[in-house]
């Protein structure tokens, strides 16, 4: 955020024209729109918007309570349809009045329930004529609409009540003829009884069905036992008999039971010692075979019995459950026909309370028919038409804000098409190469002259702090076992200081104790010899054509272990010449001699030459302008290094503010600068 508010006041110092001119335009406009404007009249009229007579039931007038009523009117005063019905009126009424272009505004008074119309024209009389042509209208217009659509809603409202009265008359009919027809059984409700008896059928039968499931698993001596015990409750024929002599036989199994375990442990006693052809095994033998059978007899006539007793449960069971079926279906038929005289009942309730309620609403709109139920009121008709005077400075006043505003508005829209980059963030974020450091502008000095190159205790301490940032930047610079000796200073377009980037950078390594050859490969406009002060020739324009040798082109500066190397005689074949096998053996004799060779070049998008040299360097510096060089272009430029295998090493952001929000750098050195008694 920071840096875009930057962006945008380096634009408006930059373009505060726009603004100006804008609002001048706009003002002189007005100025002549005032002048040929003609003389203005002015009418007023206010309608009072009431709650009028409510109606009970809500059927009433309630149109004026309605939040959205009053937006509505107002839309509808400045309809086109009011407007045409008034000037038609006027035509009809008053046709002696010449027609005239009226502007008409309608507003609601605030906190109030008026409404404000306003008519203003150049002709008094049919201004005022006008706007109470308006106000008829509108209130003519309302009553057609009320009378067309109370109307329609009676006659809509009347065939729902026939309808209704119809509907009414039918449920009627078919809860009489039920009555008619269930009146015995609407009279006797059995459901509770019936009720009641499905319950006791029903608890009757799991019993039986609990004794029937026991009686299966009864052992042969239960069976003998339960066989007892229905006898004396009465199964059989006789009763009394049978019960009695089923008493004799369970007291006979029982003891019978008891000799044949006697018998049967006095056998097994003498079966110890005695053989069973013996005498008296033989007894003891047929006396248990017996007694046996008189058991087996018993048994089987106690399971015949309890046989019959099965079957008498079986025949109960299917009898209850036959009843249980009757009993449940007598229920279930009986609550349908009370539920359904229920729902035919309540059918007829609610029948003719819709009735009931609809002829009362019926009622109530004809009696409203017969009210008037107005809520717009007129409250002061239109006055007489005065003469508005104008207000010149208000007028000029709001020109003027409009063409500021459309200052502004032609700024952005500069702005939008304007890649300049004016703040760091801006230089990281669209170009994709390292920022080896940041130079900022000096202030008090023009923009087209040549700055003073920095010297040994220079006072510029942020300018000279930025250069040495850049020197280390690059001595430390990562490129693993390869270190570049020899640098190509460049940049996309004339006039970004690329070559007094050159000259102080080469300064500043020599400052360093560096031997430092700074070389001026702009063949066609390089002018660091005027820089330095030194002859422009021989240069190394006459060496690359082989016209001189080595050591007469290489000359000292007034700076230690810095040398200059100026371009000679103008040319514009730099490119044939860098390619020439001359340039291969001098670069190779001052990579030798020197420790750093710098070259200070044309810009990329301007000619070849650069882009020729600087494959064959180790590293190039590309310069970057603030606020002065299109991202574009600069892209485009280092694209096309990149095309040709060049080592960009990084870019040099040259001259910004120090004012800009993302710039941190040296901005205290003046109060960390050395004390007078330290070197």
């Amino acid at each position: 955020m920071a840096a875009r508010i930057y962006r945008y006041r380096v634009l408006l110092a930059r373009r505060w024209w726009v603004l100006l001119l804008t609002m001048s335009a706009v003002v002189f406009l007005e100025a002549i729109v005032l002048k040929n404007q003609p003389e203005t009249f002015v009418s007023n009229a206010r309608l009072w918007v009431s709650t009028g007579m409510s109606i009970p039931g809500g059927t009433g007038n309630a149109e004026s309570a309605t939040p959205n009523f009053i937006p509505t009117q107002i839309e509808l005063l400045q309809s086109p349809n009011i407007l045409k019905r008034a000037r038609a009126r006027l035509q009809t009424l008053k046709p002696d009045l010449a027609e005239i272009r009226v502007r008409l505004d309608v507003v609601h008074s605030p906190r109030t329930d008026f409404i404000l119309l306003k008519t203003s024209g150049s002709e008094p009389k049919f201004v005022q004529a006008y706007l109470d042509a308006v106000v008829e209208e509108y209130l003519e217009y309302r009553k057609e609409v009320r009378t067309t659509t109370v109307d329609a809603n009676l006659q809509k409202l009347t065939d729902q009540l026939t309808s209704r009265e119809k509907d009414l008359k039918e449920t009627v009919s078919k809860l009489d003829k039920f009555k008619q027809e269930k009146a015995r059984d609407l009279l006797t409700d059995t459901s509770g009884m019936s009720e009641i008896q499905f319950n006791k059928l029903k608890a009757e039968l799991s019993a039986l069905l609990f004794e029937s499931e026991l009686l299966e698993r009864l052992t042969p001596d239960q069976q003998i036992e339960k066989a007892s015990s229905l006898s004396l409750i009465g199964l059989g024929a006789n009763p009394s008999a049978a019960g009695a002599e089923s008493s004799l036989r369970s007291v006979d199994y029982t003891r019978l039971r008891q000799q044949f375990q006697v018998l049967t442990d006095n056998k097994a006693d003498l079966s110890q010692y005695l053989k069973p052809a013996h005498p008296k095994m033989i007894v003891l033998e047929e006396q248990i075979q017996r007694l046996s059978r008189q058991m087996a007899t018993i048994r089987e006539d106690a399971a015949q019995q309890l046989a019959s007793y099965r079957a008498t449960l079986k025949t109960r069971i299917k009898t209850l459950e036959d009843n249980i079926q009757s009993t449940e279906a007598r229920a279930l038929e009986s609550k349908q026909r009370m539920t359904e005289y229920e729902s035919l009942k309540q059918g007829v309730e609610r029948a003719r309370a819709a009735y009931d309620r609809l002829l009362d609403i019926v009622q109530q709109v004809g009696f409203s028919t017969r009210v008037s139920q107005e809520s717009v009121q007129i409250e002061q008709r239109a006055t007489d038409a005065l003469f508005a005077e104008r207000n010149l400075p208000k007028s000029l006043a709001l020109g003027a804000i409009v063409g500021l505003m459309l200052g502004f508005a032609v700024l952005f829209l500069m702005d939008r098409f304007d890649d300049r980059l004016n703040t760091t963030s801006e230089l990281t974020d669209r170009i994709n190469e390292p920022l080896l450091g940041q130079v900022p502008e000096q202030i008090g000095v023009s923009k087209d002259a040549a700055l003073k190159l920095l010297d040994a205790d220079d006072e510029r301490h942020a300018f000279a702090e930025a250069y040495r940032n850049v020197r280390s930047s690059l001595l430390f610079l990562d490129t693993g076992d390869f270190k570049p000796k020899s640098f190509v200073i460049t940049s996309a377009i004339p006039s970004e200081g690329k070559s007094t980037v050159s000259a102080n950078f080469a300064l500043t390594m020599a400052n360093a104790g560096h031997r430092v050859l700074l070389i001026d490969a702009d063949l066609r406009r390089g002018e660091l010899h005027t820089r330095f002060q030194v002859p422009n020739g021989p240069g190394l324009t006459e060496l690359l054509r082989k016209q001189t040798d080595y050591a007469a082109v290489i000359r000292g500066t007034a700076v230690a272990n810095l040398f200059l190397l100026p371009r000679g005689k103008a040319s514009n074949r730099a490119s044939e010449l860098f390619l020439g096998s001359a340039m291969d053996a001098f670069l190779e004799k001052a990579e030798a001699e020197f420790d750093y060779v710098v070259f200070d070049t044309a810009p990329i998008l301007a000619t070849d030459d650069t882009a020729t040299l600087a494959p064959k360097i180790d590293g190039t510096l590309f310069v970057v302008r603030a606020s002065f060089t299109s991202s574009k272009m600069s892209r485009s430029a280092i694209d096309q290094l990149h095309r040709r295998g060049v080592n960009v090493l990084g870019v040099i952001f040259n001259r910004i503010s120090e004012s800009m929000p993302d710039y941190h750098y040296y901005k205290y050195t003046e109060y960390y600068a050395a004390k007078p008694d330290t070197e």
